[in-house]
């Protein structure tokens, strides 16, 4: 009688679907991950929408005189019909040239040929003056600075100058701008026709920092001055200390 043989083991491989099955752990936890980065996805982000928030900084002056300012955004030099002007002489201060490796570097011998070029020519100049002074009228809080205007006036020997509206007549600023410069509020107040030049370029390149850039300046900071200030018997408090 033959002898039956015992048939081999046979090795069963798992599938894929059994493997798989074998990770149901590992699954939950990347099915609950996906779920959560989905629900993360459109969540609101509260340092990114968030109401606007106005950023006051202070601006030493060649001069002396200190400014109590405002930041602004394109919304505000759109309505004061800013951005095309700051954007033209912008380039002209601030060219800037890319070396071999494709870097930007700044070419200040450049700028100020550029600017200085640009100045030169009454029309330009007058450009500028009314920018800075309608830049000026916009972002100043303390003091307040009203923009009187500026035009080119042709002097009896042809010659082209360029003056404020602060020094021409009633009836010259009616002939020029169709209705009579505004008058000072009572209180803290200049024409921007006042401010010489070396202060309108420093508020022109402060105004001009990125926000991440400015030092804000708060308000509980002019109280502790006021409170200084009387302390030491420098006098009444005035608003104009605001900022000092």
């Amino acid at each position: 009688m033959s002898q039956m043989t015992e048939a081999p083991a046979l090795e069963v491989t798992p599938t894929p679907v059994e493997t798989q099955g074998s990770k149901a752990g590992d699954d939950k936890e990347l099915n609950a991950a996906v779920a959560k980065a989905m629900e993360n996805m459109f969540a609101v982000n509260a340092n990114a929408w968030a109401p606007r928030m106005v950023v006051k900084f202070k601006i030493e002056c060649p001069s002396g005189q200190t400014a109590l300012v405002k930041h602004l955004d394109t919304l505000a030099l759109l309505e004061f019909d800013l951005v095309e002007e700051l954007d033209f002489f912008t380039r002209k201060l601030f060219p800037a040239n890319v070396d071999a490796a494709g870097n930007i570097e700044e070419a200040k011998a450049q700028a100020e040929e550029n600017i200085w070029g640009a100045l030169k020519d009454p029309e330009k100049r007058r450009r500028f003056l009314d920018m800075t002074g309608k830049l000026m009228a916009a972002a100043s809080v303390d003091p307040i600075i009203v923009h009187d205007g500026v035009a080119v006036k042709t002097e009896g020997n042809g010659k082209k100058r360029t003056v404020f509206g602060y020094e021409l007549s009633s009836q010259e600023q009616i002939e020029i701008w169709g209705k009579p410069v505004e008058a000072l509020p009572v209180g803290n107040a200049v024409y921007s026709g006042y401010v010489d030049f070396a202060d309108r370029m420093t508020f022109f390149q402060e105004l001009n920092k990125p926000l991440g850039l400015i030092e804000p300046f708060r308000e509980e900071q002019a109280a502790v001055l006021q409170d200084m200030a009387r302390s030491e018997g420098h006098g009444p408090e005035t608003e104009s200390a605001v900022g000092d």
